[in-house]
């Protein structure tokens, strides 16, 4: 059964909107080896680079170039990994979340089935449900059900980064769960560290050639990598298996822009406001007269990045 929880209502957004950085926390004093100062929140790490927010604009610098960051070498400078406390929780879903995390998983078994009482058929919530089905049947270990329902609330939370060593976590413990390699991959698509989504994606696409969620999110990764003949190449099979998805034309429409294929490219424009109108029709939803469509806003969003 797949067990991407949440990830999918989480992280496929329209092509013009960009993942949310993490949750608050301070800024970081970087001292670069050249001398200069920067006062920037850091949104992730490796042994390679740092990612900092810089008054809402992510910025990248190789690690050899910073001398300290709040006066440790880089090497031993370590992102805090946030936990979630009980009062920053809200609603059934998310309360069910923070029990299993802390192994109260009958508590979380029971809030999780008031919350089905309410919104009958949700599907996060059932999964969730059928994960603790198979902590009970013994398939999986408690440490597993923690681990991963730890980084499912850390997810939702945006904090990032303890998501990561959450799921990486879970992952060590049963490393055939392939679902994980989704949540990781989407992970680090949150954090703007593309490259290292795409192994994860690839590996699935491997198990899965016709996976649209791998796909797409694949897609993603490589269009947000600059990589647009690979992601147009993705978009196009993802767009045989759900030729409607109004998302998927516009990405396929901005690698085309990207490719100085401008005729291509306003063609999948088209198609994703066509899709995007039917999707609204569909749905009851009305726009006001003289309003823009959020398709039209993306499109020029897009075309003023190339």
């Amino acid at each position: 059964m797949d067990r991407r929880l949440l990830m999918r209502l989480l992280v496929l957004v329209s092509f013009f909107s960009f993942f949310a950085v993490c949750g608050p926390c301070s800024a970081e004093t970087i001292i670069f080896k050249s001398g200069k100062v920067l006062e920037a929140r850091i949104d992730a790490k490796t042994n390679e680079m740092v990612s900092v927010d810089l008054d809402g604009r992510p910025l990248y610098y190789e690690t050899r170039l910073i001398e300290t960051i709040d006066g440790k070498p880089p090497a031993e400078f370590q992102l805090q990994a946030v936990s979630i406390s009980k009062d920053e929780v809200s609603g059934d879903f998310e309360e069910g979340l923070f029990l299993a995390s802390q192994g109260k998983f009958q508590d979380a078994v029971r809030t999780f089935q008031a919350n089905l009482e309410k919104n009958p058929g949700d599907a996060n919530t059932v999964e969730s449900l059928h994960i603790l089905e198979d902590l009970r049947q013994e398939k999986i270990s408690p440490e597993f059900a923690q681990a991963l329902f730890e980084g499912t609330l850390l997810f939702l939370k945006m904090r990032y980064e303890a998501a990561t060593k959450a799921f990486q976590r879970a992952l060590d413990i049963k490393p055939d769960a392939l679902e994980l390699y989704y949540n990781l991959g989407n992970l680090y698509n949150a954090r703007k560290l593309y490259r290292e989504a795409i192994p994860f994606f690839e590996k699935l696409l491997k198990a899965n050639p016709m996976d649209t969620e791998v796909l797409f999110s694949l897609g993603y990764s490589y269009f947000s990598a600059q990589e647009f003949q690979k992601a147009a190449d993705l978009f196009e099979r993802y767009l045989i298996l759900d030729p409607h998805d109004p998302d998927a034309h516009g990405f396929l429409g901005a690698c085309y822009y990207a490719l100085g294929r401008e005729n291509d490219g306003v063609e999948e424009f088209q198609k994703a406001q066509l899709y995007a109108d039917e999707a609204a029709v569909a749905s009851g939803e009305r726009r006001p007269a003289g309003e823009s469509s959020f398709m039209d806003e993306g499109i020029r969003q897009i075309i003023n990045k190339f």
